[in-house]
């Protein structure tokens, strides 16, 4: 017998902790909306709310330029959001240097395989190694090209 397909808002239904995840994860679509409006234009790309919880505001910056940048604003920020119904019990205002996916994989960095120079000298160092692990460890790195590092 063939089961028919149940569609994603029906299973979300379904489970009570799958849709307080997505009604949790909608209110912080708007939070960060309404956040958004109320800081400098250049810095709406770098911030992201991460979370209201207790009355504190987590906000998400990219770097720590623009986390100086958010805690200049931050005075402001309390007054105008809690302006607003959401923000009524708004307390505080925290952040935190998270930097963008974009910014990691910019950090990744290609190494250049080792020359056959270097490759030897480990072979030879590892041939009077007295540590067997060590040596094995040297043979390994010889034998096989680093491909990239964080």
């Amino acid at each position: 017998m063939l089961k028919t397909m149940k569609k994603a808002t029906d299973i979300i239904k379904e489970n009570n902790k799958l849709s307080d995840i997505v009604i949790k994860a909608q209110h912080l679509i708007k939070l960060d909306k309404i956040l958004l409006n109320h800081v400098p234009e250049n810095m709406r790309s770098h911030c992201k709310v991460a979370n209201l919880s207790n009355g504190i505001l987590s906000v998400h910056v990219d770097s720590p330029t623009w986390a100086t940048q958010l805690r200049y604003h931050i005075p402001d920020l309390m007054l105008a959001l809690r302006a607003r119904e959401e923000f009524a019990n708004l307390v505080s205002i925290k952040h935190r240097v998270r930097p963008s996916e974009e910014d990691r994989k910019k950090k990744m960095t290609k190494v250049k395989p080792l020359s056959s120079e270097s490759k030897k000298s480990l072979q030879e160092i590892a041939k009077v190694m007295e540590h067997p692990k060590l040596a094995e460890a040297l043979n390994r790195l010889a034998s096989k090209p680093i491909k990239s590092v964080l």
